[in-house]
């Protein structure tokens, strides 16, 4: 999983840029930056293997052919160009797409001795190995629209803007409800931060934590218009109820009763989908069947029940949304209404855009099965130990304007390279990757609270040490 976010990311290329020692993006020498970055990010792959060696690899008898690392930077230089001619030999030496390379390498022949490459190939043949591209198990086309969007243009863009890029001159897909769902986070002016923004931070995460909270923040948006159609069919039923029994007309009875078939028709279909796996659907088929209950007690005249069941169903649905830290409801979906009359043409219309919905999602389901084979998608979010919610980045997700300019305005150096003892580096380095070991956690929650200008971070964050844009 990290080695693909790494090599192969979710573009064929991108840019890359560090901080340097003083903590600050300086583009005085981007080619030093660059190489600072890959350099940080190598050293956290080799402290993540030697870890995973240490702990689950020993007594293991090893494929040397298999794992043995050709140096094909003959020139000694290191440069971008020639780190970019090593990895695309690298790559080729496990995928063969290269024929002249093929032919002529003998790190690539002697790889016919490997019997863990024997296994690894087949697995290339049968395509296995592109569901494990970083583009499809974060739904990059999804969250993208299929639209070619360069990154630098969101990265220098406000969100106001980057929304627009998006879905401007084009109509605006139902299925931007999930794509810009509001989370109960919000930016210091008050602008909501959406599904969106963390997939901005998301897409560029070396952490499986992250990108499995990332698959539960996708889950909940996508269940959250189905919620949002039963808490309005649940306050239309408790309004009927209050009506007087010699005032309630005959219309009314019959119309709540075929919206809610409808609106069970649509649910059944949504469930059906099992866009995240057997667990999840199991958890909507539960909030399926108490919202098939309600209108049973409705039809049948039991009040009591049903006004038990509704007041169960919305803590449950509230619960689950807010939870899973997304807004149960947007300002022009308050429901405050107690007219029935308006409450049903409001039904009326959520009806139609959830059918639409479900529809649209039928059509994109294809893009939803990488993360269901290759991921146990959970609906519920384990977010303690993740990165993305850190007030920190929040705060930088909120200003990427401010952060990203700088970097393409030619006229501005972004302050000035202090050289640092590397015997010093090295040692704190190592204390502050001890601390991380012991106490994980603590380090997580805390780690980002320093204000010196200089603060070394034991693992690699995205927007905190590095940028990367396509």
């Amino acid at each position: 999983m990290s080695l693909n976010l790494y090599l192969n990311n979710v573009s064929e290329h991108l840019d890359f840029y560090s901080k340097n020692n003083d903590r600050i993006f300086d583009t005085s020498n981007k080619t030093s930056s660059i190489l600072r970055g890959y350099l940080m990010i190598h050293d956290y792959f080799s402290e993540q293997f030697e870890k995973m060696i240490l702990n689950i690899c020993r007594d293991i008898t090893y494929d040397e052919v298999f794992v043995y690392c050709p140096d094909y930077n003959k020139s000694g230089e290191y440069t971008i160009e020639n780190f970019q001619y090593v990895a695309n030999r690298l790559k080729n030496r496990l995928l063969q797409s290269d024929k002249q390379q093929n032919d002529t390498d003998d790190n690539i022949n002697n790889l016919e001795h490997s019997e863990i490459y024997f296994v690894f190939n087949k697995a290339v043949k049968r395509s296995e190995y592109w569901k494990f591209l970083p583009k499809n198990l974060l739904l990059y086309d999804f969250m993208t629209s299929d639209r070619k969007i360069p990154e630098k243009d969101l990265m220098i863009s406000s969100q106001d803007e980057q929304y627009s890029i998006l879905i401007n001159e084009q109509k605006q897909s139902i299925l931007d409800m999930i794509r810009f769902a509001p989370l109960v986070y919000k930016c210091p002016d008050s602008r909501p931060i959406t599904i969106f923004d963390i997939f901005r931070y998301i897409k560029y995460s070396l952490y499986r934590r992250e990108v499995q909270a990332f698959h539960t923040l996708i889950l909940t948006a996508t269940f959250r218009p189905i919620v949002l159609l039963v808490r309005l069919f649940v306050k239309t039923l408790n309004e009927y109820n209050k009506i007087n029994d010699q005032e309630v007309p005959l219309k009314y009875y019959d119309n709540i009763i075929s919206v809610g078939n409808r609106i069970l028709e649509c649910f059944q279909k949504f469930v059906d989908l099992n866009l995240f796996g057997y667990k999840s659907k199991l958890y909507f088929s539960s909030f399926l069947r108490r919202t098939s209950d309600c209108l049973d007690h409705f039809i049948y005249n039991r009040k009591s029940c049903m006004m038990c069941l509704c007041i169960t169903l919305q803590k449950s649905t509230k619960s689950f949304i807010y939870n899973n830290k997304l807004v149960l409801n947007i300002p022009n979906e308050i429901f405050i209404e107690d007219n029935i009359d308006k409450l049903l043409e409001k039904l009326a219309v959520k009806v139609e855009q959830s059918e639409e919905f479900v529809r649209e999602l039928k059509e994109h389901d294809k893009l939803f099965k990488f993360t269901k084979t290759s991921f146990s998608v959970n609906y519920i979010l384990h977010y303690q130990y993740t990165y993305m919610f850190n007030k920190k980045i929040i705060e930088n997700l909120c200003r990427t304007k401010d952060n990203y300019t700088s970097l393409y305005d030619a006229a501005t150096q972004i302050g000035h390279v202090k050289e640092k003892g590397n015997a010093n580096d090295d040692e704190n380095r190592k204390k502050k990757i001890v601390m991380y070991q012991n106490h994980p956690e603590k380090n997580i929650e805390n780690s980002y609270g320093c204000h010196l200008n200089y603060c070394y971070y034991p693992y690699p964050v995205y927007l905190m040490d590095y940028i990367l844009y396509i």
